[in-house]
């Protein structure tokens, strides 16, 4: 799966082609408009060309407008975390600027702790920060549930319970 490009997701939202793609700068063309540069820090215009340059005749879009054009039309992404709260039957109470963060289960008083390096564990909070107690998955072990869909994330929940009842055992000893 390949990443498109700003000027791609451009091209696709007003019906264009893409006669020459610099990254930050490109020219475009639909029938609509005839040719059109655009620019990442100038907007969408309509050129016309002169000799070896492109001349603006008008402001189509200006970059503001063109990222809520783009925004609008991109599909929704959900996180990670709240990808895996869902799955193991828990919520979010915290969330890292890492991209990880705290989930907790409701059906356990457990707290289990995501990290995209280090994967899934079982926390207890102390003072201002969450203690590691018992490892759930490694990150190279839950990268390759994730990528099964839904068979993945029947197992991380599976393994997340298991793990979830040893810890309440163990706290009662």
């Amino acid at each position: 799966m390949t990443k498109t490009t700003r000027v791609q997701r451009l091209a696709a939202a007003i019906d264009a082609a893409i006669r020459h793609d610099e990254g930050y700068r490109a020219i475009l063309y639909n029938k609509d408009h005839g040719f059109m540069r655009y620019h990442v820090t100038k907007g969408l215009h309509t050129v016309e060309q002169a000799g070896k340059r492109w001349r603006s005749k008008q402001l189509l879009l200006s970059v503001p407008e063109i990222d809520k054009l783009l925004e609008s039309l991109a599909p929704p992404t959900q996180r990670i975390l709240d990808i895996l709260a869902d799955a193991i039957g828990g919520h979010v109470v915290e969330v890292f600027t890492s991209g990880g963060g705290v989930i907790y289960l409701p059906d356990t008083s457990v707290h289990v702790r995501y990290h995209p390096i280090g994967g899934l564990s079982i926390v207890t909070q102390s003072l201002q920060r969450w203690v590691a107690r018992d490892k759930i998955l490694t990150s190279m072990e839950l990268t390759p549930l994730f990528h099964k869909g839904p068979e993945g994330l029947k197992e991380i929940k599976h393994v997340t319970e298991r793990a979830a009842e040893r810890a309440v055992r163990a706290a009662a000893v």
